[in-house]
């Protein structure tokens, strides 16, 4: 029997497993031990009827099942091991529920839990399948259940389950993803990035004065002999900042329902050296906000994805598919970003030296729009939720 929880019956989490677990036997709820498992639990309690475990050996486990401590992860299986564990899942839920068609099961598990057949097998039985934390680093998906489960009502059993404080592990976990990705550049050759790079782009990007209106870019500067000209290093590569105005931050407050400043709100670069390959990349700035970011496509853009997600509502935007709106919608959003947005560029010189100049800025400035490797927020919470009504699969 599944342990009820708070959500409608035809809600079913599943659960993933992991590594971290109690030293002796214990109920499977209560046996795996680590922030992010007792975050998902408290997730899907609420969301849910009922839950499951996932577990690595046994398959689907009944959260009051007694379990004894184990060491096997899917991931390291072959795949012919993982789609056979998904079949065997398939048959368990059966099994326990019956029909499956009109369940909607809430997959809370890694990759290598989901790609194998479960979520394929799930839908061609006629069920809806949802991955609220899909795509997310362990240190994001930490962020996200803190943050949601923080808001819900209960909030407070929530925490006294956890034990700790989830959001401080989740913040820590955010900065150590920073420092291995920086560590693993540095080893594979990437120039160091000096304390006067951090500065001087610092500089540029200390205020809206620096910036330009989206709709008159790209920035132009007059010629001695009265020719107009785009203005140098748009054609190299380099950072970008991004900064709203009071009406387009009042826009997104509504579409998060949290209160949102005319400031900053996104840090990115065009042609940074992808390390530790070593890969360089030949968009220059120009490219990355007329082409990518301004007149692109939600799929293509992060800072487009971000805001169509927080602007769906208030501008009535269609999606036509997953990570697809239509072409009016497209069209739709690249107008509002032009009316509200400014955007600054700090051409460098270096591309080998973007990616860490980038990660730098962004623990500096913590844009609240950016959301890989950054630490825990309310809005970055919600602003996740928000993404996946776009790019639900």
């Amino acid at each position: 029997m599944s342990t009820p929880g708070q959500g409608p019956q035809d809600r079913v989490g599943l659960v993933g497993c992991v590594r971290r677990q109690a030293a002796r036997a214990a109920a499977a709820q209560d046996l795996f031990v680590s922030p992010l498992f007792r975050a998902r639990r408290a997730y899907v309690e609420r969301t849910c009827g009922r839950w499951y475990v996932l577990s690595a050996l046994h398959g689907l486990v009944a959260p009051g099942e007694e379990l004894a401590p184990y060491d096997l992860k899917l991931k390291s299986l072959s795949q012919a091991e993982r789609r056979a564990w998904s079949a065997r899942v398939l048959k368990q839920l059966e099994a326990e529920l019956g029909a499956l068609d009109g369940l909607t099961f809430e997959i809370h598990a890694g990759a290598s839990y989901t790609n194998e057949g479960l979520v394929r097998g799930l839908r061609s039985r006629g069920a809806v399948v949802e991955l609220p934390a899909a795509g997310l680093g362990e240190a994001q998906e930490l962020a996200f259940y803190h943050e949601s489960n923080k808001a819900a009502p209960g909030a407070a059993a929530y925490a006294d389950a956890a034990g700790e404080d989830v959001g401080d592990e989740a913040a820590e976990a955010a900065r150590a993803a920073l420092q291995a990705a920086e560590a693993a550049a540095v080893a594979a050759g990437a120039p160091p990035c000096t304390a006067a790079d951090v500065d001087a782009t610092l500089e540029a990007f200390a205020t809206a004065a620096q910036a330009v209106p989206a709709g008159e870019w790209p920035p132009r500067l007059a010629g001695d002999d009265g020719v107009v000209l785009d203005a140098p290093g748009l054609d190299a590569p380099g950072l970008h900042s991004w900064w709203v105005d009071k009406e387009g931050a009042a826009q997104l407050g509504r579409g998060l329902g949290l209160t949102l400043e005319a400031a900053r709100i996104y840090v990115g670069q065009a042609g940074a050296t992808r390390w530790p390959a070593g890969k360089p990349m030949a968009t220059t700035l120009a490219q990355q906000i007329a082409g990518t970011h301004l007149g692109g496509r939600v799929r293509s853009s992060d800072l487009r994805f971000s805001l169509a997600a927080a602007l769906l509502g208030e501008l009535t935007l269609q999606v036509q598919g997953p990570m697809l709106l239509t072409p009016v919608s497209e069209a739709e959003l690249s107008a509002w970003m032009k009316q509200h947005l400014d955007v600054a560029v700090h051409p460098v010189a270096d591309p080998g030296t973007l990616e860490s100049l980038e990660r730098r800025l962004l623990i500096r400035l913590d844009p609240p729009l950016a959301l890989l490797h950054m630490p825990p927020s309310a809005l970055r919470a919600r602003l996740t939720e928000l993404r996946r009504q776009i790019s639900r699969e």
